[in-house]
């Protein structure tokens, strides 16, 4: 049989695959190469891409598939050596910053002894003639194998060019859009980039689309239009607002490969992560859809105050019988005929007795008010509200949403987990509100689905004591809700801090969104639950510690009460710890339920460091780090 061809993808195929219509758009192709058409069939790329964030992605990409990183000497003192490694030595590094400086314009950045340093100037509107150079050097390369296993087998061992061009471009591309989205985009006005940016992200100034739009974010209408007498707690008439854009790209295939704006830089590693602090290098849009909520384009200092965040573990007691066997149409089990396919596999789902009819909404909205208004006295503003998984509906979380902002006004946003979307769809669902801080009758709300079922095994039903219900002779008992697109996003709240959120298994499991999350950094990751207790040996500390350690995330594992509950009344000296804080430095504290019946919550505290982080090309970047202060019981009185 003859041997079958080694197929091995080319630098210029990866380039065209990212920018599959051209690095720039025909217009600014034809103004420089009025005739290139005629004489070179890839004329579409002779010009390096003008957008910064196309740079990044098209040169992000090839170093990842290339392997590049792998190959890069970090310390500038070292010399070209052996196994294809390079390095970006003292002078070389010098021109980056300069070509950073010409381009970005402003106060030049680098070593504080460079003859230039702190000096400013005005920004360049297209990329300085440097980045073409290196953007030549890909060109040459053209043909050659993107792959690093070609070059390490070569009897030479010296590393292909590109790859320091590649890498070096990175670099500049990720430093020109330096504090992406953490200073004012005015930053950017008359560059390419700039007016690219404002039109994604600035969608005050953008008309809402028709009602049948898709509904991804939605915002409060009466606020939106205008109308007059409109409160926070008016009821909600909701229009699907503009869908934020999957990636910070121009004319790079977001399916191919995604850019969104990044904090916290991992302090261990070498990967594309470890070279970047302003950029993320995600992948495609199919794999998890990102976004990047901009409910306030200038949102507070961290230096003001505390964040303040009020836990409420709801549902406080769950009974077995709120776990019911899936049933199909004619009204038994999951069919037997489905175990010869599947062994030991049956379904179930949850049903949220504890929210079941109007009395029963009503007792429970009133009772996080009450909740929210004991928490006050304890702190200047309550900022935030989380509650655990699948704890509400969509229409109770609305309404419930509208009666906290009115008992305080200072609410920021709302985390909670649900058991459907804005359209009444039935998933378990994760939902957040952001309200702006100019305008607190503007808001967003956010909702997505969790990226992967729950499944209960033997032990776990014992441990609950629902072998009542669900049968312990089935060893799965997988959870019943429909996945589709997954998505993640990222909500910014202070100047420098945005936080992400995540439903039970996609903090344990690392595909597909620990990637994204280690690109981009949030500063804090709230993971809601429906668990046992939050104590160090769980699996939830395991995993919180791993995103702690890489890249730096602050992870907050927050539970309802009511497993919990279940598991201590079949245990002695259980704990009753409903959350778990980790960090960066190593803390980890356990957050205990208030002790009483009822209603009962805990009041969170946290503060923001300067911290220090720093890519291994060298480069700082100031940012903060939410570290735990305190927690206190919130306890309704006999008069609540």
């Amino acid at each position: 049989m003859a041997h079958k061809p080694h197929i091995v993808q080319s630098v210029g195929a990866a380039i065209r695959t990212v920018l599959p219509k051209g690095a720039n758009p025909e217009v600014v192709i034809r103004s420089s190469l009025p005739h290139a058409d005629k004489y070179d069939p890839s004329y579409r790329w002779l010009l390096v891409p003008e957008i910064a964030t196309d740079l990044f992605a098209v040169c992000g990409h090839l170093c990842r598939i290339g392997g590049v990183v792998g190959f890069f000497e970090p310390s500038p003192y070292a010399r070209h050596g052996d196994d294809c490694l390079f390095v970006f030595d003292r002078a070389f590094r010098d021109r980056i910053d300069d070509i950073v400086w010409h381009w970005r314009g402003g106060q030049r950045g680098g070593r504080p002894d460079h003859p230039y340093h702190n000096s400013t100037r005005e920004p360049s509107l297209t990329p300085p003639p440097a980045v073409q150079e290196l953007w030549q050097e890909l060109l040459g390369a053209w043909d050659a194998p993107v792959n690093c296993g070609h070059y390490v087998h070569q009897e030479e061992g010296n590393p292909p060019g590109w790859w320091k061009a590649a890498l070096a471009l990175v670099t500049i591309s990720d430093l020109v859009s330096v504090r992406l989205f953490r200073d004012p985009l005015k930053r950017f006005d008359g560059q390419a980039m700039g007016e690219l940016l404002k039109s994604l992200y600035q969608f005050e100034d953008r008309a809402l689309p028709d009602a049948g739009a898709e509904p991804v974010a939605v915002a409060d209408l009466a606020a939106i239009q205008g109308i007059d007498g409109a409160t926070a707690n008016t009821p909600t008439a909701t229009r699907a607002a503009p869908r934020g854009p999957a990636s910070l790209t121009f004319l790079a295939d977001s399916s191919v490969v995604c850019v969104m704006p990044k904090i916290r830089v991992a302090a261990v590693g070498a990967t594309i992560r470890n070279v970047t602090r302003n950029l993320a290098l995600l992948p495609g849009r199919g794999e998890l859809r990102c976004f990047w909520d901009m409910t306030d384009a200038e949102p507070d200092s961290e230096d003001r105050e505390t964040l303040d965040i009020l836990l409420i573990p709801a549902p406080f007691v769950l009974n077995a019988t709120d776990f019911q066997p899936h049933t199909v149409p004619n009204g038994a089990t999951t069919p037997n005929d489905l175990r010869w396919d599947k062994p030991n596999w049956e379904s179930f789902h949850l049903a949220q007795n504890w929210i079941g009819g109007h009395d029963k909404q009503e007792g429970f909205i009133r009772g996080c008010v009450d909740l929210l208004t004991a928490a006050r006295a304890e702190t200047r503003a309550v900022n935030a509200v989380i509650l655990p998984e699948y704890a509400l509906t969509y229409a109770l979380f609305d309404r419930l949403c509208s009666r906290m902002k009115d008992a305080a006004p200072d609410l920021e946003f709302v985390v909670a987990g649900a058991s459907d979307n804005c359209e009444g769809q039935a998933a378990n669902t994760l939902l957040t509100r952001v309200w702006q801080k100019r305008n607190p009758l503007m808001h967003i709300t956010n909702s997505r689905r969790k990226h992967h079922r729950w499944r209960l095994d033997r032990r776990q039903v014992e441990s609950y004591g629902l072998g009542t219900v669900l049968n312990p002779m089935v060893s799965h008992w997988w959870e019943t809700t429909p996945i589709g697109q997954r998505e993640l996003y990222f909500h910014r709240f202070r100047k420098d801090s945005a936080f992400a959120a995540l439903i039970c298994e996609e903090l344990a499991r690392s595909d597909v969104c620990h990637d994204v999350l280690r690109a981009v950094g949030p500063n804090l990751v709230f993971a809601l639950l429906m668990d046992s207790a939050q104590i160090p040996g769980r699996w939830s500390a395991q995993y919180a510690a791993s995103l702690a350690d890489d890249p730096g995330c602050a992870v907050l594992s927050f539970t309802s009460y009511g497993l919990v509950e279940r598991a201590n009344r079949l245990r002695k000296d259980g704990s009753h710890s409903v959350a778990l804080w980790k960090d960066d430095t190593g803390n980890l504290v356990q957050i205990a339920m208030a002790s009483g019946e009822g209603p009962r919550g805990v009041l969170l505290s946290l503060w923001s460091q300067h911290v220090v982080d720093q890519t291994i090309t060298g480069k700082r970047s100031n940012v903060r780090a939410w570290r735990y202060s305190s927690h206190f019981p919130v306890i309704l009185s006999r008069k609540a």
